[in-house]
């Protein structure tokens, strides 16, 4: 009876282990995707404080948000996803050598040069990096679809070979108890019948 349970233990353990990998890769990069999309957003937002106040302080937060969104495409290889963060990483690296010009543009008060930096390399960039980050976490959903149905088979293969084993750990208790009461009863019958 004990060999069931020895075996449910450690294919739970299992189970936990696999748990712990999906929340540690495929949850954590579906979070850092959310960061990325968020921050692909608020340099969207920076870039076109930018362009209309035209300011010093609206270019450090641009600068800072191109920063922030590149040390979160980085952070895609850590998943497994390398592909996607060098594409990423290719888009934030033209929005980068670009923005100094666009700075420069602004805040001299040519909106005619911001504007076209703006609309030639800012924004296809921009909408590149957006559309890596939507194939990206597409790959990701189906690839965590895979693991959770890789696992639900798993756990059904395991309740399948615990559900047979208790049986079988049964049958032989059954058997057991059987042999022991016939070995206890012939005995006492015997002694009975010579009596």
């Amino acid at each position: 009876l004990v060999g069931p349970l020895v075996f449910a233990i450690r294919s739970l353990h299992g189970l936990h282990d696999d748990a712990r990998a999906l929340r540690e890769r495929e949850f954590a990069a579906s979070l850092l995707f959310g960061r990325l999309r968020e921050g692909l957003n608020d340099l969207r937002r920076e870039e076109l404080a930018l362009l209309f106040s035209k300011d010093v302080a609206a270019r450090d937060a641009m600068e800072g948000e191109v920063a922030h969104v590149g040390a979160l495409a980085d952070s895609l290889g850590h998943f497994q996803l390398p592909a996607y963060a060098k594409l990423i990483g290719v888009s934030v690296r033209q929005i980068a050598a670009a923005a100094p010009s666009e700075y420069n543009a602004a805040l001299a008060g040519d909106a005619a040069l911001a504007d076209s930096i703006s609309a030639k390399v800012f924004v296809p960039s921009l909408g590149q990096a957006d559309s890596v980050v939507k194939l990206a976490e597409q790959d990701l959903r189906d690839r965590t679809s895979a693991r959770v149905d890789e696992q639900a088979q798993r756990i059904a293969g395991t309740t399948t070979v615990s559900v047979a084993a208790l049986v079988l750990a049964l049958l032989i208790a059954a058997a057991i108890a059987f042999w022991l009461t016939r070995s206890i009863s012939a005995p006492i019958l015997d002694l009975r019948a010579g009596m």
